[in-house]
């Protein structure tokens, strides 16, 4: 008897063998370009909020928050987060003493993104803040019959206004902020879940009464106008993020909080 020849080894079976060891594609991530402050509350630290930016976007400093007045961490429907009781509780950054020589800023802070993911506990407070920063809190986002985002123009406001109907309560909203300057007629333009639901570009702004000056969660400077709610994340970047790039942070995160 002849010795049997082996059959060759069909394609199907090397196309096996390669999708075995096919790359995964990861999913997708967040935008990490000019990031330097960013607290995810699955994250949170030892004490108060702790800054993670450091491990996407190395820099000099880093931003850890306090918590005050009993804000803490908790779960909601799964869901880590911060929790402000509207009361008076309040998560802060006294950022003044680093930030001015933080050589990641422009110092002027010409162009920035403030991005959120916040959700209530039973109704929003009137006149109760999110969030607020700059001199007198000069950038600053609050409720009064809908969510009403300002930017700093001096001693004047020029403001977003999403409606009430818009931001519903007892769900995660994903909230961005973006300012650009263009020189005369800057650009503040507020997405929720990545829709643009808000552009205002008749203002021209005054970025140096953001540079160096506090940052708020849940008030409007620690001492009034608080807001009771839940925060997942808060990031910061010293750019305007783009529609597509608010787009990309939005799918980044949205399995989580619910989408």
């Amino acid at each position: 008897m002849g010795l049997r020849r082996r059959p060759p080894c069909s394609m199907n079976f090397f196309h096996h063998i390669s999708n075995s060891f096919r790359a995964v594609t990861p999913a997708t991530s967040f935008v990490t370009t000019n990031l330097f402050a960013y607290y995810d509350a699955t994250n949170p630290g030892a004490t108060g909020w702790q800054d993670l930016h450091q491990a996407y976007n190395p820099s000099t400093y880093t931003y850890n928050m306090s918590n005050v007045n009993g804000a803490a961490f908790t779960t909601i429907g799964g869901v880590a987060a911060l929790y402000l009781d509207g009361v008076n509780d309040y998560c802060f950054l006294q950022q003044r003493p680093k930030q001015l020589d933080d050589p990641l800023l422009n110092v002027n802070l010409l162009n920035y993104t403030y991005e959120f993911w916040i959700r209530s506990n039973g109704v929003w407070l009137g006149n109760g803040n999110f969030w607020a920063a700059g001199y007198n809190q000069a950038s600053r986002s609050r409720w009064s019959s809908g969510v009403r985002i300002y930017a700093p123009n001096m001693d004047t406001f020029n403001l977003v206004y999403i409606p009430e109907a818009t931001f519903t309560t007892n769900v995660w909203h994903h909230m961005v902020v973006t300012m650009e300057n263009l020189g005369a007629n800057d650009r503040l333009i507020v997405y929720r879940n990545a829709v643009q639901t808000g552009i205002d570009t008749t203002g021209n702004y005054n970025p140096t009464d953001l540079n160096g000056n506090d940052f708020f969660l849940g008030s409007f400077n620690g001492a009034g106008e608080f807001q009771r709610q839940y925060v997942g994340l808060c990031r910061r970047y010293n750019i305007a993020l783009t529609a597509a790039q608010v787009t990309q942070n939005f799918n980044a995160e949205k399995a989580r909080f619910g989408y």
